[in-house]
Order: C-alpha cells, then sequence, then structure tokens
C-alpha cells in the first residue's frame, strides 16, 4: 500500500497525462480538486501550497490532493468540475463511476487547513 500511496505526490497539477493514473487509482476514494482563478493561478497555487500540502498529509492514501492549470483546462474547470468562481475545491469521490462531486467556494482568505478539513469532514460524515 505504502508504494501506491507514495505513487502520487501529496498535492501535484493533474494533467491529461496524469488524470487516467489518479483514476484508476484503487486505494483513494477519491480527488481533491483545487481551481484557482487563471489570471492568479501562480500566485494562488504559491499563497495555498503550504496549507494544502499540510492538509493533503491528514488524508493521505484516502485521497489524492490535485491542482488544476485552469488555464490550459478552463472548460473542464467549469463544464466537468463546476468552477465557476475562485478559488473552489472540489471533493470528487466515487471516481469509477465518474464520481458525486462536492463543492467548496470561498475567497483566498477563507482557504485555511481548518476550512478545508471541515469541509472534507462534513462530506465525509455526509453533512
Amino acid at each position: 500500500h505504502f508504494v501506491l500511496v507514495e505513487q502520487f505526490p501529496p498535492f501535484g497539477e493533474i494533467t491529461t497525462d496524469n488524470y487516467d493514473r489518479y483514476n484508476e487509482d484503487t486505494k483513494s476514494l477519491g480527488l481533491l480538486w483545487a481551481c484557482f482563478d487563471p489570471g492568479t493561478l501562480k500566485e494562488d497555487l504559491k499563497q495555498h501550497q503550504e496549507m494544502l500540502l499540510a492538509v493533503s498529509k491528514q488524508y493521505r492514501g484516502v485521497y489524492n490532493f490535485v491542482w488544476l492549470d485552469t488555464n490550459n483546462y478552463a472548460d473542464h474547470a467549469k463544464t466537468y468540475l463546476g468552477c465557476e468562481t475562485y478559488p473552489t475545491l472540489v471533493l470528487q469521490v466515487e471516481l469509477k463511476t465518474k464520481g458525486t462531486k462536492y463543492l467548496w467556494h470561498g475567497k483566498p482568505g477563507e482557504m485555511t487547513v481548518a476550512a478545508v478539513t471541515e469541509f472534507i469532514e462534513g462530506v465525509r460524515s455526509g453533512k
């Protein structure tokens, strides 16, 4: 199980090159997608990366944490994930069946370890 968990970075970019690997990960319960404003993507990633890494470590082997380049995949972010505003987190579970998606929308300052953990735990407990 350790080898399977470690094949994915704690918080990595998802692209067409690695999407299938994430989608076929049978050890994970799903994906947490981070979508940031295309105009400030690099700055937003820099601002939130450490925080999202900290949260991802709490859920290592449970959920894979990824970020999407909303410049290259704007259509996917809006149409498939439902990212209409930024930042948005999308917790997608049941990947094999295209998954159920739970969305968290907030302002950049509202995205904290506590807020993200509360969002994930709310989904897990059915709230």
